[in-house]
């Protein structure tokens, strides 16, 4: 699998959007999948796809095992060697290409504060002893610079406290606090927040240096599923430089029910984690949060 790996360049998007809009990258999409291995069938095109970069198919499959999925990248070097050059590139170079980009990655908050997300389950007795008690996931989570100071007191002095404003804390809890351990997970409506509440204490001044302690609790509840949790942490924010050095928030409790997609069948409720710290500037932490849309910023 390595071997074969090394003659692709890996790229990995959420398909819904893809197989769904209009855009020229979404169109592109839907032109190769159309040739693949769900073109007759409907409904999700989700899978891995060999592509040369002029859209031609050279091989896909919908497969987590790692037979299949080695044996369809070998076809589709195959079938990349059998090309002809003509047919491997675009007749123009797109590397000028503008006024197409309509990701939400074009919201990233430059000068604030991202932070990169994991979630797990909690050890329990009824853990299953399969891929579901190994299961995490992770995401990323925005907030514009004005929104990042709001996570410290306006009073720089030891034992100052503040909330966390009520939108920036129920955007956490509705986007972010969300049962996706398993699968995928719709974000919370904004009436199902029952709770949600951050407060951040200074705890020390250190120069140019605010360090804060975070306490709080969010409860949301649709129904069907739910969730308790309980908010603790701390950060460091320089003045000088308007951003944290150090920013680390753990929400631990109990999650109920599920959707769709999460895979939680009859589970009982069990207990969950998820933890937040300072995200890189690589390229996986540029991508958008996974439902950036509960965020209301397009």
């Amino acid at each position: 699998m390595r071997r074969l790996a090394q003659y692709y360049v890996p790229a990995a998007d959420e398909v819904y959007r893809l197989q769904s809009g209009n855009d020229p990258e979404c169109q592109l999409f839907q032109y190769v999948a159309r040739q693949g291995h769900y073109a007759a069938k409907g409904g999700s095109q989700q899978g891995i796809y060999c592509i040369a970069p002029s859209g031609v198919l050279l091989a896909s499959i919908n497969s987590t095992e790692a037979g299949p999925v080695a044996r369809t990248l070998q076809k589709g070097l195959e079938e990349w060697n059998k090309l002809p050059k003509a047919r491997r590139l675009l007749p123009q170079d797109p590397s000028g290409w503008t006024g197409y980009l309509v990701r939400d990655e074009r919201f990233y908050p430059v000068g604030g504060l991202v932070l990169r997300q994991y979630v797990r389950d909690l050890p329990h007795a009824t853990l299953p002893n399969d891929w579901r008690g190994k299961a995490w996931n992770q995401d990323i989570a925005w907030f514009r610079r004005e929104e990042a100071v709001q996570f410290i007191p306006s009073k720089f002095e030891v034992g100052a406290t503040s909330l966390l404003p009520n939108p920036l804390i129920r955007r956490l809890a509705r986007a972010h606090l969300v049962d996706t351990v398993r699968g995928q997970s719709r974000a919370f409506s904004d009436s199902e927040i029952k709770m949600a509440y951050l407060k951040s204490t200074v705890t020390g001044v250190k120069g140019q240096t605010i360090e804060v302690r975070f306490d709080g609790e969010t409860r949301a509840d649709s129904g069907s599923h739910g969730m308790a949790l309980k908010l603790i942490g701390g950060a460091a924010y320089d003045l000088n430089a308007q951003k944290f050095t150090r920013f680390e928030l753990v929400a631990a409790g109990n999650r109920w029910g599920g959707t769709q997609y999460n895979y939680r069948g009859n589970d009982p409720p069990s207990p969950i984690g998820f933890a937040f710290t300072l995200a890189s500037t690589s390229q996986p932490d540029l991508l958008a949060p996974e439902l950036f849309g509960a965020y209301g910023w397009r």
